[in-house]
Order: C-alpha cells, then structure tokens, then sequence
C-alpha cells in the first residue's frame, strides 16, 4: 500500500511539469543604445527559459522595410536564422543592423524549438535616430587691446539630425565681458549654417596675452534627450609700448658756464604693454661733458620714470640755448624699436657781484672814549649773482679794540644782511679812519675781496663845549651823503 501511494504522488507530479512545459521570454538592447543612421549596429537578444528545457531552438529574425537591413557576414539580407541549440535557463545571440535613415522599424523575431514541434514570435521596435551634431567650421579668433573690443566670429554646421531648444553660451576668464555672451535658437536644422558673432571687450587692466574661452552648446534631439558640447578657443590680447619724453628739470635750476649740474630726464610709456630692456642715450654739444646713457629696463605701460644725467657746462660755454638730443631704444616683444626727442638747456649768464655798504650804525649814536659801542654795517649785494661765503673784517686802528669779524655766507642778488661788532672807543677823542674788507665766492667758488673806508668819529666826554658836538654832527652828516651817493651808483 506504501508503495502504491509513492508511485502515484510520482506520476502526479510528472503529470503537473508535462502540463506546464517550456516557458519562454526574450529581452534585447541596441548598441549602441541609440543607433544612428547609416552605421552598422548590433542588436543583442537574450532568451530567457523558465519550464522545462527546450530542444533544437533556433531564433529567426527578419525585417520587411526597405530602409533596415539584416548584416550576415559581408551580405546584407531580409533575414537571418541562428542556431541556439538547447536551453534550460538562458542564452543571447547577437544581430548585426544597419537602417539607412531615421525612424521607428519593426523586426520580427521567431523562436523554433523541439524540433520545430513548437514556436515563439515577438516583434522588435528599433528606433535609429539621426543624433544633432554641430560643429564649429571656422574660427575668427578674437584680437583685442587693453580697454578696447575685439570680435569673435564662428561658422557653425548641424553635420547630423535637428537640434531643438538649443543654446549657446559663451565663457570667458575675469576681465573680459561679452556684449551678448547668450544666444538661443529654437530649432537647428540637419545639414544648416549659422554665422555667430559676438563683441568681446578687456577691461584696462588686462595684460597682453592668449587667454583661453569656449562656447558651450547645450541641445536636445527629437526624442528629448539632452546634450552639451564644449568648443574652445583663444582671446588674443595684443598691446604695443609708446615711450614719451614729458618733461625735463635741471639742478641747480639756472645753468652757468664752468659749472657741475644733473638733468632729470621724465619718460612715460603711454602704450598698451610693457617696453622691456629700455636704454637711453643723451647727445649734446661739445660745450658740455659727463654721462651720456642710462639704463632703465622695463617701463611698464601706464608707468613714468625719471633718468639723471650728471653733466658739465664747459668754461667757455656762451650764454645761449644749446640744442640736446634723447633717444631712447626698447623691446616691443621681439621687435627692437626707437624714439628720439629734441630739447633745449639755456646757459645764463653768471652777471656781476657787487657788494656795498649800504647803511652804517652805531649804537650808542655817539661814541665817547673809551666806551663800548656796536657798529653795524648793512651789506648790500646789488650785482646779478649771488655772492656765496660772504665775510666781514674790519682794519681798525690800534686805539679800538673788540670783534672785528662777522661772517654773513650766501648773500642773493637784490638782497642785503647786516654784519655786527661789539666795539670799545678809543680814550682819545676824534675822526678814525677804518676800512670793511668783504670777502665772497662766486659760483665757480674763486674767491674776491673789496674793500670799504668809513670814518668813526669819538666825541669829547661832557665837559667838552657844544661847539665841538657841532662839528661832530656835521662830520656824520658828511659821512652819509657821502654813503648815499655810494648807493645811489
């Protein structure tokens, strides 16, 4: 009885697999995912069996449009059967395509098995889409100055299928703007040129150089799906250096023959880069002698520079204008350049120093003997050049005693200083005769001397008659006339 019932769950069991045999199912997959028009591609098919296993299967496929093709070796046929063989879980065998134009194809797939016994079919949907493409053709690179535009030209082919909703962005470092740095198109037709230009500007403080930028392409296909592309190029900054010559200065600032003097030379580059390895070279006339070059180096643009010559007017250097010459030799890039600029250095004439006595005091007005006094003398340079190391001395007779030396140093032309001395008078009343010797130096630092007399007279004590103070009133009414007369030529 116990064995009776195991056959029986044995034959039942049988009985429900023979009932539910093979179960098949297939599932594909383009590769590319999206094949494009006129390129070979391969669709792989994968068979999936979930009953029991199935015996001699072979998978047929076959196509009925004109534009889709079957690939069999180096043929191209309506059709093709593979061989599987038997499967009990899975097995995948690939087909070779290629559609001739864009769309939507149907390809039938047909699955023969237990010897042909039993049979499976599907229809495939292939979608081959004719992907945008766009292309630059042509570039117009974009050249530019500091603070100034520049335009940036492009040729621009869709070589593949309508682009929409495209948009183009254009990308550039800091320092560079774009007058319209977007541009949009709903649609761009397979096979369509557009021109795209734009207006590229630097700002002043950009320098000379390539400097990298793209445009960015951002589309969608017919299907929805999204691409970008990325097209670089240059931004060509270019700049040229201009030196000017803008001003010159000389120390001291009036130039005299025989004399040391610097000239301070003012340079300015105005241009649009920087002027490298900056030599200058000064030619002037055989009345002057000293440096005649001056290195620089590099002037960078918008930057002024002051070059110093030390130089010498000749002893017999006329009083004139004397023509100079500057030039100035520099790098722009490779290109070796040069300018030159002409000016004029005026030698003045040196004039005369004269020195006098322009006024005369005593303190007190009358001198007694033997008392202390103070003289001062007004010393007065009416000559055209200033007389330097100016000193006083006086040549006193013996009875006097005191300071007799005053040094007063640069006197200019026009002016005047006084020179003061703490005197003791003589015990003896009456006139003295005492002589100023002035000593200077002139602006080649020789040496002069003049010499002034002056009379000093010394008043009888109180007791003395008022004819005396008389006479002595008129002795220094005569002294001034005759000091008057003195300045007075």
């Amino acid at each position: 009885m116990r064995m009776f019932l195991v056959v029986l769950v044995l034959l039942v069991c049988t009985s429900l697999v023979s009932a539910q045999g093979p179960v098949l199912s297939i599932t594909y997959q383009t590769i590319p995912e999206t094949p494009t028009p006129g390129d070979i591609f391969a669709l792989q098919i994968n068979i999936v069996n979930s009953g029991y296993a199935v015996k001699d299967l072979k998978l047929t496929v076959s196509e009925s449009e004109d534009e889709l093709v079957i690939i069999s070796g180096d043929n191209e046929v309506s059709y093709l059967t593979v061989n599987i063989g038997d499967i009990t879980g899975s097995a995948s065998t690939t087909v070779k395509l290629r559609a001739d134009k864009e769309g939507t194809f149907q390809l039938k797939v047909k699955l023969r098995y237990n010897y042909g016994t039993e049979s499976f079919e599907e229809v495939i949907p292939i979608i081959v889409l004719d992907k945008p493409s766009i292309i630059i053709e042509k570039i117009s690179q974009p050249v530019l100055e500091p603070d100034s535009s520049g335009k940036a030209v492009f040729e621009v082919l869709n070589s593949g299928g309508e682009a929409k909703n495209v948009e183009i962005l254009l990308v550039t470092l800091d320092g560079f703007v774009a007058e319209t740095s977007r541009v949009n198109f709903d649609s761009w037709k397979s096979g369509e040129r557009k021109t795209l230009v734009f207006n590229i500007s630097g700002n002043k403080d950009v320098l000379t150089g390539i400097y990298p930028a793209k445009l960015v392409f951002s589309y969608t296909d017919r299907l929805g799906n999204v691409y970008q592309e990325e097209s670089e190029f240059a931004i060509i900054v270019e700049g040229h250096p201009e030196i000017v010559f803008s001003g010159f200065s000389t120390t001291p600032e009036r130039i005299y023959s025989d004399t040391d003097f610097t000239l301070s030379l003012t340079l300015e580059n105005t241009g649009k880069d920087d002027a490298k390895e900056v030599m200058l070279t000064l030619n002037y006339p055989d009345a002057f002698s000293g440096e005649s070059e001056a290195f620089i180096g590099t002037l960078k643009r918008s930057e002024a520079t002051n070059a110093e010559f030390k130089l010498r007017a000749d002893r017999k250097a006329e009083s004139r204008a004397y023509p100079f010459k500057l030039t100035a030799k520099y790098l722009d890039g490779e290109e070796l350049k040069e300018k030159s600029f002409e000016f004029s250095l005026f030698v003045d004439t040196l004039g005369d120093i004269n020195l006098e006595i322009a006024g005369l005091y005593l303190s007190p007005r009358k001198v007694t003997p033997s008392e202390d006094f103070t003289l001062s003398l007004q010393i007065e340079n009416s000559g055209k050049q200033d007389a330097k190391a100016v000193a006083v001395k006086l040549l006193l007779p013996e009875e006097f005693e005191g300071k007799n030396q005053y040094f007063i140093g640069t006197l200019e032309s026009g002016d005047s200083a006084t020179s003061t001395f703490d005197l003791i008078a003589p015990p003896e009343e009456g006139e003295y005769k005492v002589k100023a010797v002035i000593t200077y130096l002139d602006s080649r630092m020789e040496k002069y001397s003049v010499e002034k007399e002056f009379t000093i007279y010394v008043f009888p004590g109180e007791g003395h008659t008022a004819a005396i103070v008389g006479v002595a009133a008129l002795i220094l009414i005569a002294v001034g006339g005759y000091l008057w007369r003195r300045k007075a030529k």
